[in-house]
């Protein structure tokens, strides 16, 4: 039996497009045992190019799709926001109660929040079976993915990851479902932890960020380590959780009815699939 998956984006870049092509594309050449019942993007027609290509999109393949702009929400409360963590919890709370509202009547086992770049209300985590990408293994840093990759170095990690887990009101800190992990030292990252070492020594590393960011060579291979490996580990997932071999029940895990506190390792999976594309 094929199993509903909700899709929740905001198609802000080209990776939020070629994500949702290629869980598609699984289900159209049975890969993925599921179909997408809906997707629901925080941005209207002509609030950005490649949310725009996820709607058209969307019609093409004749999947139902409910839109409420973020940005056009209770315009006051959104323009002060940031004043203070209350301002925020009441924007956030209004508006998703107006997403259930308009995804009401839709069915969807668990739904999949693929570059979805606001965070929830609880009241959604409550209401739905929700599951995001985290760019950390379990137990790893939190936050975005630049301040996972700035505490990894700042940590002199030997080690970083990719996970899949459970959404929660506790930001990044729901139930693992599926990881897999990555090296970040040796081979090809050897000359460049030398070369951060020695900028170190003469650098703290907050000025290191501000002069370099995104541009700093170990920065960007670890990205680039990651990024390979986050649509194989989310597509696997979705395929077992398609399955049923991995089941969600009640915010826990189980494969093949054992389960899994600490998540599913997918390393052998994943690292089959970045092969297999080479």
């Amino acid at each position: 039996m094929k199993r509903n998956m909700g899709w929740f984006t905001t198609g802000r870049d080209i990776e939020a497009v070629n994500l949702l092509k290629t869980v598609f594309n699984g289900i159209n050449d049975g890969h993925i045992e599921g179909r997408i019942s809906f997707i629901f993007m925080n941005r209207e027609p002509g609030e950005g190019e490649f949310s725009d290509r996820i709607m058209d999109l969307a019609k093409k393949w004749g999947i139902p799709l409910i839109t409420l702009s973020s940005a056009s929400f209770e315009p006051e409360l959104w323009k002060n926001r940031h004043d203070s963590p209350e301002i925020m919890a009441a924007w956030r709370h209004q508006y998703h109660h107006e997403v259930l509202k308009r995804l009401d009547g839709i069915e969807s086992e668990f739904s999949v929040l693929a570059g979805y770049m606001l965070i929830v209300s609880p009241e959604m985590c409550e209401r739905l079976s929700l599951i995001n990408l985290h760019p950390a293994p379990p137990k790893g840093p939190a936050g975005t993915w630049q301040e996972v990759i700035w505490k990894l170095i700042a940590s002199k990690a030997s080690e970083s990851g990719v996970m899949i887990h459970m959404v929660t009101p506790e930001l990044d800190q729901g139930p693992p479902i599926t990881y897999c992990l990555y090296r970040i030292r040796g081979t090809h990252f050897a000359g460049l932890w030398d070369e951060m070492d020695e900028k170190l020594r003469k650098t703290p590393l907050h000025e290191i960020k501000l002069l370099e960011g995104e541009n700093n060579a170990l920065f960007r291979m670890i990205r680039a380590e990651g990024v390979k490996r986050e649509i194989p580990l989310l597509f696997e997932t979705i395929r077992w959780l398609s399955s049923g071999r991995i089941i969600i029940r009640e915010n826990r895990i189980y494969l093949e009815n054992r389960e899994q506190p600490k998540g599913v390792c997918l390393n052998d999976q994943v690292e089959s699939l970045i092969a297999a594309s080479a």
